[in-house]
């Protein structure tokens, strides 16, 4: 990433308190991203209208997207992102006729996919503020190849009824589903029609505006189709895009809320997220009013790769939070915190992605601590896990990575996919700087009101970490903060080094507790008062089992560690578990430990969802973990890789060499 005036990122960190004029004047004009082919600097999408018909048989969309454009300094020439998707025409749209418009589709890169050179010449846009409208048909690439989408065949889903399809368009992939700017510093509205088999529904991140049937899209049971009208009308940047289709119900789950679920499963999901308003008002009181009007859920079959994805009105989480107790809603919570940190206000590009993540975690924590009420479900305890989580990550990829930097550049050896650099750092470790940040003000009582502050001033708009810091100083030196305090933040240091934050010294009191049952399983502690069974566990949360678990995992890294998994399993039944964050760290220790009665119910766990934070650390453990263990993993893998989402497919295939 570059600054204009040839003043890079770096150097402007490595100064005091630097306010200036020309500072704010830097990232006014900041332009570069190194993830898009766009030229973002000259035009902007303003507005996208789509027309799509969902073609499952050929496991593809097919239609038309119309983008109002606004130059921003005079050009002949529209630079839009796309990866295998097949253009059969453009088009200058205006009130009184359409002309065809020559286009170039640029060689495919590996990282990037193609550029779509679009000529103007008319001069459309010739001065800045000039408007235009261009129309492209188009189709997706099918199935897999197009990588924003997973069609799903009837026998993949919960209710084996009909077929499904969802979209997971971050980082970088809504340019397989249309062609447009693919920058998250790039923001536009949009509408959409969609046209899909009845009688399946198809929910966008969009405002539901209408529904009526339509000749065309015959449906599965020999009705037609019918067509689902949206409207975003709050600027968002193209991985928000999120589109879905599926055989779906929905129960209302808050004045504002619906959850959206195949039939099995949505009273259970109403029962899991009942308690959505409530998080949606802490937010809100810590953050501002909610922008978004409407705040659904839909969950997803098994194969979604992430725990959520915060797209605007239409949150998407995976099935593994269903635990039946409502234990792992803070998935939810984070989500929801996102409709102001990602959201509103956005990371200018994937660089600062710590900027969407660090500040989602931080506001995460703050939710479910004053919603829960407890100190055995509050900040610090799900701070440490972090903390360990980060730790397990920095080891793994080692303390001088790049990886492990809050700020990864994109653009070096030839591009990288965010993708590729995806992990707990900019989550847990920009987390932590947002923590140092709060204690170093002094507290909550100066930090949040500061936050608040931050989210009204950038909403609807994108940040870097100049204007994060810009704003982080004046506040606090307008409202009393003394000057020396604020000059202590190395604001180069906590972006640009690698590894491990210091520990900000969280209270270790309930993870003590959990630490010695943990060496207590690891045969490295005293078991006096343990009963082997589940009365051990009585009163504890889900937050307490993993770090006990964690604990007794690292203890047996260690010489002289002897866990007994065949004793635990049979005196907690971990294996037979629905909690799915207990399971990933039991399967963790079964495999370090060679448990081979486990790995049937592993397997199971591993193939019965994708979620890539428990998929991808299980068939690394497993890879590494001997010859036997590595050929389970290369077999589970190469029979049910269909059955994951094309993002897993690539990074588990990385992980296990093929």
């Amino acid at each position: 990433l570059e600054f204009v005036y040839d003043i890079s990122i770096e150097s402007c960190f490595s100064s005091t308190l630097n306010l200036s004029s020309l500072a704010h004047n830097i990232y006014k004009t900041m332009v570069a991203d190194g993830t898009s082919f766009s030229n973002g600097d000259e035009v902007q999408v303003t507005h996208m209208s789509l027309n799509l018909r969902t073609d499952f048989e050929k496991q593809r969309l097919v239609g038309s997207v119309i983008l109002t454009l606004e130059a921003k300094k005079p050009t002949d020439k529209i630079i839009l992102d796309t990866r295998k998707i097949g253009v059969e025409s453009v088009r200058l749209v205006s009130p009184t006729q359409e002309s065809s418009l020559p286009f170039n589709l640029k060689e495919e890169t590996k990282a990037f996919g193609s550029a779509l050179e679009i000529q103007l010449g008319g001069g459309e846009l010739k001065k800045s503020g000039d408007v235009c409208k261009v129309g492209i048909d188009y189709t997706t690439a099918q199935g897999d190849d197009c990588t924003a989408l997973q069609w799903l065949q009837t026998e993949q889903t919960a209710d084996k009824q009909h077929p499904f399809m969802f979209s997971q368009c971050q980082a970088i992939h809504a340019r397989s589903l249309v062609p447009c700017m693919d920058a998250p510093g790039l923001k536009f509205t949009y509408d959409a029609l969609v046209t899909v088999p009845s009688p399946l529904t198809c929910l966008m991140s969009a405002t539901r505006t209408g529904k009526f049937p339509c000749r065309t899209e015959e449906g599965s049971n020999g009705e037609k189709g019918v067509t689902y009208a949206f409207q975003q009308k709050i600027p968002i940047p193209s991985y928000l895009i999120a589109i879905s289709c599926g055989y779906l119900d929905s129960r209302s789950i808050g004045p504002r809320s619906h959850v959206w679920a195949e039939p099995s499963m949505v009273e259970s999901c109403a029962y899991e997220f009942a308690e959505t308003e409530q998080f949606l008002k802490i937010a809100e009181d810590i953050m501002g009013p909610y922008e978004w009007g409407i705040y659904d859920l839909l969950v997803l079959p098994p194969s979604f790769p992430y725990g959520g994805m915060e797209n605007p009105c239409l949150t998407f989480v995976t099935p593994t939070l269903l635990a039946g107790d409502r234990s792992l809603v803070g998935v939810v919570a984070h989500e929801i915190a996102h409709s102001w940190t990602g959201n509103l206000v956005t990371n200018e590009t994937w660089d600062d992605f710590w900027m969407n993540e660090g500040f989602t975690v931080f506001v995460e924590r703050k939710i479910m601590a004053r919603a829960l009420d407890s100190k055995l479900a509050g900040f610090d305890l799900k701070s440490i896990i972090g903390y360990q989580t980060l730790e397990e990550v920095v080891e793994r990829l080692g303390s001088k990575h790049d990886y492990t930097c809050l700020h990864i550049c994109h653009s070096e050896d030839g591009g990288i996919d965010p993708d590729e650099t995806f992990s707990s750092v900019p989550y847990e470790k920009g987390f932590n700087f947002l923590v140092y940040l709060e204690k170093l003000v002094g507290g909550p009582s100066v930090f949040e009101p500061f936050l608040k502050s931050y989210i009204q001033e950038y909403k609807l708009s994108t940040v870097t970490p100049m204007k994060f810091r810009n704003s982080f100083e004046r506040y606090m030196l307008e409202n009393g903060v003394a000057k020396e305090i604020v000059e202590k933040v190395d604001w180069k240091g906590w972006l640009y080094s690698p590894g491990m934050p210091e520990d900000p010294g969280f209270d270790r009191s309930l993870l003590e507790k959990a630490i010695k049952v943990g060496n207590a399983w690891a045969g490295k502690g005293p078991a006096d008062n343990l009963k082997w069974d589940k009365s051990d566990l009585h009163e504890w949360t889900t937050d307490m089992t993993v770090l006990a678990l964690s604990q007794t995992i690292k203890d047996a890294k260690e010489a002289g560690a002897t866990p007994d998994c065949a004793a635990m399993d049979k005196a907690y039944g971990f294996s037979n578990l629905v909690n799915s964050e207990v399971l990933f760290k039991w399967f963790t220790l079964c495999i370090l430990m060679q448990y081979e009665p486990a790995n049937e119910k592993l397997v199971q766990f591993l193939t019965r969802q994708g979620r890539m934070k428990f998929v991808r650390p299980l068939y690394r453990a497993l890879f590494n973990g001997g010859d036997k263990s590595k050929d389970l993993a290369l077999k589970t893998f190469q029979k049910h890789k269909s059955g994951y989402h094309s993002i897993c497919q690539k990074m588990v295939a990385q992980d296990l060499g093929l």
